[in-house]
């Protein structure tokens, strides 16, 4: 670029010299005829005029090259790579960019689009989610829910780094669980192999219910094919409700849902920016399908009824 810019700028230069010689031979020369004088320092005006024009002209170009080149690094995708000041240019930018809408809460709107719906600092998303669910009514009134969970665990970071899929499991009180509810995980498959969950956070009451944390730990693989078979039993009366808050970005979610003849489903979005798409309803079979990203704290609810 720098020998691109001597070689372009030699010619106006050239000019602007000579340009000025001529003016002085036109004022320190003696001509015994006065009109060789004024063709000198009229030469001498009319190449300096154009060499600085020219030289305006080429400065002009060089500064908008020295300008795209500058836009280029700061910019392109392999110069960001290496910046390290990525997360803070975003936030001056958005703040900037909500200041004139926004102006009272553009620090919390930022912080929700940060932390919740681009979570720069997560390194795993979920790809290609099924969920396929079988609830029946007994003679009993028991509601006896199968639901088969199947999705490809992705991580970003091209490292192998290792991860874990984490899940709730849910008791209603421990007086309750021998006649009316019961929770069993069947299983956790990971690409195919049978694997053993592990229960991390014990007891949680949450309203009449324990909630048990429980992961799986996941290493060496940038992708995991993941099956979860989770088994529930309980009075309809008690909990006519099933529903999915999504953990983890999740692109693409597929529904289906087969219930017996003697109930009735009641499919809602929860919190989703568009809506499920119902691809199969008949009266046992339900299928909704969700084409884009369902950011965390979002989902569905499955509202169960008895004809």
């Amino acid at each position: 670029m720098f020998k691109k810019f001597i070689s372009s700028t030699v010619f106006p230069v050239l000019f602007i010299v000579l340009g000025l010689v001529f003016i002085l031979i036109g004022i320190w020369v003696e001509f015994e005829n006065p009109l060789w004088k004024q063709t000198w320092d009229t030469v001498g005006k009319s190449m300096l005029v154009s060499g600085a024009f020219a030289g305006l002209l080429k400065l002009m170009q060089i500064h908008g090259v020295f300008m795209h080149e500058l836009e280029r690094l700061i910019f392109e995708p392999k110069f960001l790579t290496n910046r390290k000041d990525i997360p803070a240019y975003w936030e001056k930018v958005s703040l900037e960019l909500f200041k004139n809408k926004f102006p009272n809460i553009r620090t919390k709107l930022f912080s929700d689009i940060k932390d919740t719906y681009m979570p720069t600092k997560e390194m795993v998303y979920y790809d290609k989610a099924e969920h396929f669910i079988e609830i029946a009514l007994d003679a009993e009134g028991y509601l006896i829910t199968k639901k088969t969970t199947s999705l490809t665990i992705m991580c970003t970071d091209g490292k192998k780094t290792p991860t874990e899929y984490v899940f709730g499991t849910t008791f209603r009180d421990q007086k309750d669980i021998q006649n009316d509810h019961s929770y069993a995980n069947t299983s956790v498959k990971v690409n195919g192999e049978e694997v053993v969950a592990v229960i991390v956070e014990d007891g949680k009451q949450v309203a009449d219910k324990t909630i048990h944390k429980v992961k799986v730990p996941l290493h060496g693989c940038d992708e995991y094919e993941l099956e979860r078979e989770d088994c529930i039993k309980c009075k309809l009366d008690d909990d006519d409700l099933l529903t999915f808050t999504a953990t983890k970005l999740t692109n693409t979610l597929t529904v289906t849902i087969s219930h017996t003849p003697n109930l009735e489903i009641l499919f809602i979005k929860m919190g989703t920016l568009n809506n499920f798409q119902q691809k199969q309803n008949s009266p046992i079979l339900k299928k909704f399908e969700y084409k884009g990203i369902i950011y965390k704290e979002q989902g569905y609810i499955i509202k169960i009824n008895k004809k």
